[in-house]
């Protein structure tokens, strides 16, 4: 298995509580951005381009099997994502967000992935990525793996 695909799995892991120490991983673990101790449900969101990626039919896979809670939002075929979508200000619907794929951000609008990166600092959620090549942008876990 290459390295991005083992790395996106155990990003996959961390947030369905597979794995716990991102020091081990070669990450970091320092503490996130936002207040953690706002309330959040016990969900993800799957965010998918358009639905027909094989990479959405393996995390659904995955959490299924694991009796995870999700929802899929399907960027091509919903309207646009929405701060209301994700939560209220003192309340987060989500406590961890899948991405298909890094090229997602494509589909996004702007207002869509500024909604998104809100969300997370706000309630310091986390990102995982299922298929993405090694990059800064995606933070300290893609840089270990070069």
């Amino acid at each position: 298995m290459c390295a991005a695909r083992q790395l996106s799995l155990i990003s996959l892991g961390l947030l369905v509580g597979c794995a716990t120490d991102l020091d081990s991983l070669g990450g970091s673990s320092g503490a996130l951005a936002g207040d953690p101790s706002l309330p959040v449900e016990a969900r993800l969101l799957v965010l998918s381009a358009d639905g027909s990626e094989t990479e959405l039919t393996a995390i659904r896979t995955v959490l299924d099997y694991r009796g995870v809670p999700y929802d899929v939002f399907v960027a091509a075929a919903e309207p646009a994502l929405t701060a209301s979508r994700l939560g209220s200000a003192d309340h987060g619907a989500y406590q961890g967000i899948i991405l298909t794929s890094a090229s997602i951000d494509a589909v996004l609008s702007s207002s869509e992935r500024t909604v998104l990166a809100d969300y997370e600092s706000t309630f310091a959620i986390r990102r995982a990525v299922l298929a993405a090549r090694p990059d800064p942008a995606l933070g300290d876990l893609a840089l270990a793996v070069r």
